[in-house]
């Protein structure tokens, strides 16, 4: 590796760490603050609630508006969770959007916004403790106003399981809901006793690039 990339890399690096001391993105090609954004999710830059956390975000949302990202990944529930609001407006324009394993339940107000990314073509919501409250929620607007999901071409919603008294998977009856409602080239829907196994994520995540 040449000397300007690790220089580069180590400048990416301390921004990220320290992410809560920039002033503004604004005026930061987009290539870089792509950059940016992934360093400081992999450095665990949005982990904590705290004002840095809440201003980090607020700057990529003041800098590149609703056109920044196209894949968005998360594992973090936490993150979804109090930075909801944030999140959706970056998300908006996403094609790639991966929350396996947020532990979301069948409320949380992130699942309403997923119809409103009109690009999105690849949505793994796997391990996410949906029962079929859940993927109501998420189908409610598309329902009744056909919105939404237009592009969606694959959809992984395996090992989705509600931690009741009882244990729920998703119901036969929620999985034909689902698949009149969006027509994929690709569905997920092992969960439980049903075994309609596709292909997985990372085999995808560059589908129709």
């Amino acid at each position: 590796m040449s000397i300007p990339a690790l220089l580069f890399e180590q400048c990416v690096k301390y921004i990220t760490r320290h992410i809560g001391w920039v002033d503004t993105l604004q005026g930061v090609p987009d290539i870089i603050g792509e950059r940016l954004w992934k360093g400081c999710v992999e450095n665990d830059s949005f982990l904590h609630n705290d004002a840095d956390t809440h201003r980090g975000l607020m700057l990529f949302v003041n800098a590149y508006g609703i056109e920044f990202m196209e894949s968005f990944k998360c594992k973090d529930p936490y993150l979804l969770t109090e930075y909801c609001e944030c999140l959706t407006v970056m998300c908006v324009t996403v094609t790639h959007l991966d929350i396996s394993g947020c532990q979301l339940g069948n409320n949380n107000d992130f699942l309403r916004a997923i119809v409103n990314m009109k690009d999105l073509k690849v949505l793994n919501m796997s391990r996410n403790e949906l029962s079929d409250g859940g993927f109501r929620l998420l189908l409610a607007r598309h329902r009744m106003f056909q919105e939404g999901f237009q592009l969606l071409q694959y959809c992984d919603v395996s090992q989705n399981i509600f931690p009741g008294l009882i244990p729920y998977n998703i119901s036969n009856a929620a999985v034909d809901q689902m698949t009149r409602c969006i027509a994929l080239a690709l569905w997920d829907v092992t969960c439980g006793d049903y075994k309609n196994k596709m292909k997985k994520m990372d085999a995808v995540m560059d589908i129709a690039d």
